[in-house]
């Protein structure tokens, strides 16, 4: 009886060679993870001055990226075109309510848009704040 359990199973072995060492290792490539030039940071805070609409572009990719805390300066757009402005910060804050990050603006010439793991404080500086 086990004799022809053998011979049943080394059927099966022969009609499914086994694969060799080699055939297996060319199945998958080795990835190395993307080096950043954030030199180890976690968090970066870029500056932008956005003076066109084009420019939204940059401050969006960065945003994007998930690392970024904008602080974005409006004012040139603001005294060259007010509808492109407009615009503009629809558009990062559409970008920012995607990502469930945050935009907040910072008296009339300023926007800080930020990941949404970073907490902006509104209120005034003398109330607690708990995190």
């Amino acid at each position: 009886m086990i004799d022809k359990i053998k011979n049943t199973f080394s059927s099966f072995k022969s009609a499914f060679p086994k694969e060799s060492d080699d055939e297996l290792k060319e199945d998958f490539v080795e990835l190395t993870a993307k080096t950043s030039d954030l030199g180890g940071a976690k968090l970066v805070v870029k500056y932008f001055t956005l003076s066109d609409f084009a420019e939204v572009r940059e401050i969006l990719d960065s945003l994007r990226d998930g690392y970024t805390i904008a602080f974005i300066k409006i004012r040139p757009l603001k005294e060259r075109n007010l509808n492109e402005l407009r615009r503009a910060i629809d558009k990062i804050k559409k970008t920012c309510f995607a990502l469930e990050g945050e935009v907040v603006g910072l008296e009339e010439d300023w926007i800080v848009a930020v990941p949404p793991y970073v907490k902006v404080h509104r209120g005034s500086l003398n109330e607690e704040t708990s995190f």
